[in-house]
């Protein structure tokens, strides 16, 4: 091959890759706004996932505050049937006693 043969060549080469370039340029442009559009929406997840974080954490609080007041519930409940036990027992006594005071009177009253 000759020098200018050689040149020919190179120069060919030169100007099919030239030809090309617009469409390389073109396929770089979709490229990077497809790039631009997935960062895009990389940020809008993440800003959600945030949110959707506070909403989780807002609710965990709620829920834990909830626990709280169903404990301090059936404290009290429990603290109310213990009392309420308390004076059926007396209230039972104290009708027994009663009876049996009703039951002496009238076995003195016959007796007179």
């Amino acid at each position: 091959m000759s020098i200018q043969s050689d040149f020919d060549k190179i120069k060919r080469e030169i100007e099919e890759e030239k030809r090309k370039l617009p469409e390389l340029e073109r396929k770089s442009k979709d490229i990077e706004r497809k790039i631009q559009t997935e960062n895009n929406n990389l940020r809008s997840y993440k800003q959600k996932l945030d949110q959707a974080n506070r909403v989780v954490e807002e609710i965990q609080k709620k829920i834990e505050s909830q626990n709280q007041v169903i404990q301090k519930y059936q404290t009290e409940k429990s603290t109310i049937d213990a009392e309420k036990q308390k004076i059926e027992t007396e209230f039972t006594h104290h009708q027994q006693e009663f009876t049996r005071l009703g039951e002496e009177l009238k076995r003195e009253i016959t007796k007179k």
